[in-house]
């Protein structure tokens, strides 16, 4: 066991899910095997909010090697579904093995007592969620005392912090302004070379859209500064901007699964790829085709085709973690668009969720 995962036990044990999720991810095909470690990938998820995430490892881990605690976060899944019915099953499958789970009592005696049976309140779940799960109390226990222990500390740097943050605040906004290793020439003639280009450009037009792709960097707004970098790629701008643009473009991050928003279709890609290389997306549909190889599995992904009625499109993906995959589900997958010249553009999975019925 390494240290990651020992670190990783330590932040679950405190309520760091984020850090877990950090540590824990990259290590996949290191613990491929290991049940304790999807039951805190899928914990954390479903402490954070993610609850497609805490499906799937949490599902993981009941394949590995059950028991009621990876039941019991089924559980809270399948409530935060309206499926009650399932939650249920749950609850008296591991009461059937294990007649004094408290939390499985408790979990019963709530839903007996709930007055809307099928249609749960929305901040039911959020109510009851300490006594759904049995980990809560521990980690809220041990919260208090570590958070009890830097109140102290906190509280005498707060003033200092908030006379020096309007001092930070302010660099802050003179670096974004001026960004010395991003900025690009105002000379006509600098910005403009010949040669072959898919798009034609005045040099207006080209500090225009590299403008707007610092912008939308410093807003997080990485496809959108991706796309205006890509269009500045396939134009006539000159190799200074151009490697200006490639500058910029190294230091736009990965999306975060939980927080991505979609603004790209299939169709956009297909009439126009070259705009979209290297940009992320999450699309919904079938899969088909599953290839497994020794470090990762390959699939065509039926774009659009979660209704089994009408395909958007058809992309390879490739998954380098690993994944149990079914054809007969629907899946989400957010993934990083790899075009290249001559061939048909593919998914690089980041991130892969199935649907629950």
């Amino acid at each position: 066991m390494n240290k990651n995962f020992k670190k990783a036990e330590t932040h679950f044990k405190h309520g760091k899910y984020s850090d877990v999720i950090r540590l824990l991810e990259p290590e996949v095909y290191r613990y491929r095997e290991n049940e304790k470690f999807y039951y805190y990938l899928g914990m954390s998820c479903l402490f954070l909010g993610d609850f497609s995430g805490a499906n799937s490892y949490l599902r993981r881990a009941l394949q590995i090697h059950p028991n009621s605690d990876q039941m019991l976060g089924l559980a809270v899944v399948h409530l935060k579904h309206r499926q009650p019915t399932e939650a249920i099953r749950i609850w008296l499958d591991i009461l059937d093995k294990d007649p004094e789970n408290k939390c499985a009592k408790k979990s019963l005696d709530i839903l007996r007592k709930s007055e809307t049976f099928e249609k749960f309140p929305e901040d039911f779940l959020e109510k009851n969620l300490h006594n759904f799960l049995p980990h809560l109390n521990r980690v809220k226990l041990n919260s208090f005392f570590r958070y009890a222990k830097v109140a102290f500390i906190t509280l005498a740097v707060l003033t200092s912090l908030f006379f020096a943050s309007s001092h930070v605040l302010e660099n802050m906004n003179r670096s974004r302004t001026h960004f010395p290793e991003l900025a690009i020439s105002r000379n006509m003639s600098d910005l403009v070379a010949p040669g072959e280009f898919r798009i034609e450009l005045q040099p207006r037009e080209i500090v225009s859209i590299f403008e707007a792709a610092k912008n939308h960097f410093f807003n997080s707004r990485y496809n959108e500064a991706r796309i205006n970098i890509n269009k500045l790629l396939n134009s006539n701008a000159s190799e200074a901007v151009k490697e200006r643009a490639r500058l910029l473009d190294s230091y736009l991050r990965e999306p975060d699964f939980r927080h991505f928003r979609n603004t790209i279709t299939y169709r956009m890609v297909a009439e126009r790829p070259y705009l979209y290389n290297n940009c992320y997306v999450k699309w919904s549909g079938r899969i088909a085709n599953i290839r497994i190889f020794e470090d990762s599995v390959s699939c065509d992904f039926l774009v659009g085709f979660e209704t089994g009625r009408i395909i958007e499109g058809i992309i390879n993906v490739t998954i380098d973690f690993p994944v149990v995959l079914d054809e007969q589900f629907t899946y989400d997958i957010l993934g990083q668009l790899i075009i290249e010249d001559g061939e048909p553009f593919r998914l690089r999975a980041i991130s892969l969720r199935n649907h629950i019925r």
